[in-house]
């Protein structure tokens, strides 16, 4: 056999191993330590992320995804959010604050500081403050004792008085200044003079006096 022969078998095995060994470190079904090929991943050609058979091996999302992260994106791990199926799949645990109805908005309505989505005040009115209608409305209570988070507008909550109640319709009708208070004199001040008559020998009515706290003790469902 002819020495140039020689060389070339000898450069041919040597090749061989060489890819045999990048082959071994590379494919998931020789059992060394890979980044999983699966959804999008299984259908991309080794070359897509490895630029040479013993280049370097990417190990972030970031890798091969960084250029696709919008401006103000969350600089987390991609893997908090996207799944490996399509890099479109994408979800984020949101429990500690879910986002349904009417919170199931973009990130950036709620979270309006360029690249900080973390230490947002979940409290209600960290968002709806402004959506008081008077600064004394229902200060020291919780928003979502009233409000449903179907709509801001919707508004349910246990009311004492039975509404709706001789045409009332807006809670200023009753509530004059703060919803903590409340006037039932101020509509029937005309009948005050009917009323003491009414009342007065009762035996049911001896704390009886013209005062809307007073009313609302015997009247506890607004009626007559």
């Amino acid at each position: 056999m002819k020495p140039h022969l020689n060389y070339a078998t000898t450069a041919l095995i040597a090749l061989a191993g060489v890819i045999w060994i990048a082959c071994d470190h590379l494919l998931p079904s020789s059992g060394k330590a890979h980044w999983p090929l699966e959804g999008s991943h299984a259908a991309l050609d080794c070359a897509s992320c490895h630029p040479s058979p013993l280049g370097p091996v990417p190990t972030e999302c970031a890798s091969c995804h960084i250029e696709v992260r919008p401006p103000g994106h969350y600089d987390g791990p991609c893997s908090t959010c996207h799944q490996p199926t399509t890099w479109d799949d994408w979800s984020v645990d949101h429990s500690f604050f879910p986002l349904t109805n009417s919170h199931e908005v973009a990130c950036e309505t709620c979270h309006t500081t360029p690249d900080t989505f973390m230490g947002l005040n979940p409290a209600c009115t960290a968002c709806h403050e402004d959506d008081r209608p008077d600064p004394n409305h229902n200060l020291g209570r919780e928003c979502g004792e009233c409000h449903s988070l179907i709509s801001w507008g919707q508004v349910n909550h246990d009311h004492q008085c039975k509404i709706p109640h001789n045409g009332v319709s807006e809670c200023s009708d009753c509530h004059l200044s703060s919803t903590s208070e409340f006037s039932c004199t101020h509509c029937h001040e005309h009948r005050k003079s009917e009323m003491d008559d009414e009342h007065r020998g009762e035996d049911d009515a001896k704390g009886y006096v013209w005062k809307s706290s007073a009313c609302l003790n015997c009247h506890q469902r607004c009626e007559d």
